[in-house]
C-alpha cells in the first residue's frame, strides 16, 4: 500500500469517526419525546398576566369553571407569581411532539392585563382571548 493510499484511509477514517461521534452527541442533546404524563397544574385565585413559550404542542385556550393548566409536556415549567401566569417550555427544537398538548381553562369573562404567547409549529385555538 502506498504511502498516499494510508493518508487518505486515515483521513477517512477520522472523519467516519467523527462523524459517529457527533451523531451520538445529537442524539444525546436533542431528539427524544417532548411529551410525559399528563400533569394537572393548581392556579391559586385570579390570573391579569398570561406568559406562554412552547415548542410543537397542540396549545389550547377553553373556558372553564376557574383558572386550571393541564399539561403533558415533559419539560414545561409552571410558575405563579400573584397574578402573572407563566408556563415555559424548558428546551424544545429537536424532539417528537407526537400529542404533545397544553390547555388553559380562564373562567368566562375575564379580561387579562397583560398577553404574551409565543408557539412554535404547534397550532393554537382559544375559544376566547381578551
Amino acid at each position: 500500500m502506498t504511502r498516499d493510499a494510508k493518508k487518505f484511509l486515515t483521513i477517512i477514517a477520522v472523519v467516519l469517526i467523527g462523524a459517529v461521534f457527533i451523531s451520538l452527541i445529537v442524539g444525546l442533546v436533542g431528539g427524544g419525546s417532548a411529551v410525559a404524563e399528563t400533569r394537572d397544574y393548581e392556579v391559586d385565585g385570579e390570573i391579569s398576566s398570561l406568559e406562554v413559550e412552547i415548542g410543537a404542542a397542540d396549545f389550547r385556550i377553553e373556558i372553564g369553571n376557574g383558572f386550571s393548566v393541564r399539561s403533558n409536556l415533559k419539560n414545561l415549567t409552571f410558575r405563579q407569581t400573584g397574578n402573572r401566569l407563566v408556563l415555559k417550555e424548558k428546551s424544545f427544537g429537536n424532539k417528537k411532539y407526537d400529542d404533545a398538548f397544553l390547555t388553559i381553562c380562564i373562567p368566562e369573562g375575564i379580561v387579562f392585563n397583560e398577553i404574551d404567547i409565543t408557539t412554535g409549529a404547534g397550532r393554537f385555538t382559544a375559544e376566547t382571548l381578551s
